[in-house]
């Protein structure tokens, strides 16, 4: 950030997450309240083209688990959930670990756009090998018991709270600045990798940065310009290029500074209109000692407002 700061710490403050190899395994052979997915080949990754949806697989067992599946999901499972998607902890028979099964909710799966979305996010995830991205497994269309068919992504497990909800977590002590040093150093990394490899994620804000360890992870690649052309808009870390659908690798960085004005004042930058920064309002919100409870000298807080006004400016070109 080009603030004085000591190396990357591990977010020692923060809670630690759970460890999900270590709850019981789903082996229960009639559970009422479980489902379970069976393999199938995995999805080609060769070019960004959405492939035929698969045909569904009717063999998916729900409400009753016959322990010869792959993957067993429990019906109490939900440990996520996004605006499209629901994410649940699964247990992969197979690596003998749990997993994650993002699930496309009802409504959207329904729509053969939407259902192919996920299948280049899927492509997406596949292509970008980085610590500060989730593995992705497999790929499958399963029908629900009503009926529907539903996509579905396996994917790695990531142990650990969401950015959003440690900033709002009123029990656990506030960040320190070396921790924020860490969170913003690691994600910036990570948008970096992204986008020297032409990728754009499009909604990088505080509910899509997992602090996992020993590196954060950044989750929902369904706006990334790889997926949609005009991706989404969320209110206070959208760039106002973005509306145009002129979106770019600096519409992460307004969407990353955004997010470190968000860890250190719990709400997003004070706005002229969306997308339009009140630069005044930002100089003399870490200028005020009772606005401001991190311990910087005006030296830094001046580094700080130039980082963030930076990040912040309504012309790319102005950004990093």
């Amino acid at each position: 950030m080009g603030i004085d700061s000591p190396e990357l710490t591990k977010f020692n403050n923060a809670a630690p997450p759970p460890d999900f190899n270590k709850l019981p395994l789903p082996y229960d052979t009639k559970r009422i309240d479980a489902w379970e997915i069976r393999e199938r080949i995995p999805v080609q990754m060769g070019n960004m083209t959405p492939l035929p949806i698969p045909e569904p697989d009717i063999e998916t067992k729900y409400n009753e688990v016959s322990g010869d599946a792959r993957y067993v999901v429990e019906g109490n499972a939900l440990v996520g959930n996004g605006g499209m998607s629901d994410i649940y902890r699964a247990w992969d028979r197979r690596l003998g670990e749990y997993v994650a099964v993002k699930k496309m909710q009802d409504w959207f799966s329904a729509d053969e756009d939407y259902r192919s979305s996920i299948e280049l996010e899927a492509k997406t995830m596949t292509r970008i090998n980085h610590p500060g991205i989730p593995e992705i497994y497999d790929f499958n269309v399963v029908t629900t018991p009503d009926g529907n068919e539903t996509p579905i992504m396996i994917m790695q497990l990531v142990e650990g709270e969401s950015l959003y909800d440690r900033i709002d977590d009123d029990e656990q002590a506030s960040l320190t600045l070396d921790e924020i040093s860490s969170i913003v150093t690691q994600t910036a990394n990570t948008i970096d990798f992204m986008n020297k490899k032409g990728l754009t994620h499009a909604d990088i804000k505080p509910k899509n940065i997992l602090l996992s360890q020993p590196h954060i992870k950044i989750v929902d690649f369904g706006s990334s310009n790889w997926v949609h052309k005009m991706g989404t808009a969320t209110s206070g870390y959208t760039a106002f290029e973005s509306f145009s659908g002129k979106r770019d690798i600096r519409s992460d960085e307004y969407s990353l500074a955004a997010t470190v004005y968000n860890i250190l004042f719990n709400k997003t930058p004070p706005e002229i209109s969306w997308g339009i920064i009140n630069k005044k309002a930002i100089e003399s919100n870490i200028l005020d000692s009772n606005k401001f409870k991190y311990n910087l000298s005006i030296k830094n807080k001046k580094k700080l407002i130039e980082i963030l006004i930076k990040g912040l400016a309504e012309n790319p070109d102005e950004r990093y």
